[in-house]
């Protein structure tokens, strides 16, 4: 793959993943809510709503048990894939450097084609 291609992609993808995390954190931070069902179970999440009737602790608009699983298992996935994705770059970015021949220990000397380093 061409190298500049490569780059290409990477910014955007790190573009996208910052903007998509930034919605993120607005969407939990203008709409968290707090929900309580029959068993007195309480759920925490985040997503638009009409704020106007609503101003107890609890919210009183309702999610069926399918809802509350899909949201849930939202937010667990766009953090995985975050997760993969971070340590995906930085893999490759630690493993470039790592195996870059400009990258030497200096306490080493390094013999090439078994000549001795120039005497002064």
């Amino acid at each position: 793959m061409n190298h500049s291609f490569k780059n290409t992609i990477i910014r955007i993808v790190a573009v996208l993943l910052i903007l998509l995390t930034g919605v993120v954190i607005v969407n939990k931070s203008l709409n968290i809510h707090v929900h309580r069902d029959a068993n007195g179970s309480v759920f925490v999440h985040a997503h638009p709503y009409d704020k106007s009737n609503d101003s107890g602790p609890t919210k009183s608009h309702h999610h069926s048990g399918n809802e509350l699983f899909c949201i849930q298992q939202a937010e667990i996935l766009y953090m995985a894939v975050f997760l993969l994705l971070i340590s995906t770059i930085v893999f490759s970015v630690t493993n470039f450097f790592l195996h870059s021949p400009s990258f030497q220990n200096p306490f080493i000397l390094h013999l090439q084609n078994g000549r001795a380093p120039p005497a002064i």
